[in-house]
């Protein structure tokens, strides 16, 4: 639960570990970005129940967000744009969030780099090695492109847990990457990259796919990369689960990233049997 404002302190408080914990929303700090941006290493920030419309970006801080519940805990852009979407990060945690991308007031043209090319959350940043990214009970929907953009570092580690991805986009066109792309790194020396997803949803409206394991264009990385996937239901709404997933670079082939104990899953080829 939230605590109480105090007038001898408005927007943070230091719990009993040590961090301060920051808080927005109504009568406290207006933004997410703002929050984000005086927060320290490793703080909290703490997101109240409403709809913020805005594109938040942190990535070289490892910050903890934490909405306040996932049904009423919402950010949302309407740009469309590549470089603008509602969420970029890569370190600390993420949970009880509904993030959305609708494209509804696009900030570039149909000729210019990035249009329609936001995701819902991006991963795209060098992080320290070690480091694990751990997001827990968020919903992501995609009205134009795919939910999730991640990329793969050394001994860096993704873990999502009971999240759900939806892409409502019925054609991206040359971009369709499915409801959940993530590719290895562009350096096949790089290794210990991981990728975990445990009682998720995918699920795409696209022509394609849902689940879309990629290598960079040109890279060989066969074996650079883990993938587990458990108890996941996946499918796509035209190909049903057993064609919803793909490989963006053909290189490599199904072994681009080794399947670690990876079970109950909709679709068979993520399953290690």
């Amino acid at each position: 639960s939230f605590p109480t404002r105090r007038s001898s302190d408005l927007f943070n408080y230091v719990n009993a570990q040590g961090q301060t914990v920051w808080i927005v929303g109504q009568g406290y700090i207006p933004t997410i970005q703002a929050a984000c941006d005086m927060a320290n290493e490793n703080d909290i920030v703490y997101i109240r129940a409403g709809t913020y419309t805005e594109q938040v970006s942190i990535w070289n801080k490892k910050l903890h967000l934490i909405g306040e519940n996932k049904t009423n805990t919402i950010l949302i852009d309407h740009s469309g744009a590549y470089n603008t979407p509602p969420l970029e990060m890569s370190l600390g945690s993420l949970s009880n969030m509904t993030i959305i991308e609708d494209g509804t007031e696009p900030t570039l043209q149909p000729d210019e780099s990035g249009y329609n090319g936001a995701y819902c959350l991006h991963i795209e940043w060098t992080p320290p090695v070690g480091e694990i990214f751990k997001i827990d009970n968020c919903d992501f929907i995609n009205y134009i492109h795919s939910p999730l953009g991640c990329g793969l570092y050394q001994d860096y580690t993704v873990h999502f847990k009971n999240c759900t991805f939806r892409c409502e986009a019925i054609n991206e066109g040359n971009m369709e990457r499915g409801s959940f792309y993530f590719h290895s790194n562009i350096n096949p020396n790089v290794t210990g990259q991981k990728i975990i997803a445990e009682n998720c949803i995918i699920s795409s409206a696209g022509q394609k796919w849902a689940v879309l394991l990629g290598v960079p264009n040109g890279a060989n990385n066969t074996g650079s990369a883990e993938a587990r996937f458990s108890g996941c239901t996946i499918w796509n709404d035209n190909l049903g689960t057993v064609d919803s997933i793909a490989y963006f670079d053909k290189s490599g082939g199904e072994d681009v990233l080794k399947i670690v104990n990876s079970y109950g899953n909709t679709v068979n080829i993520l399953n290690n049997n």
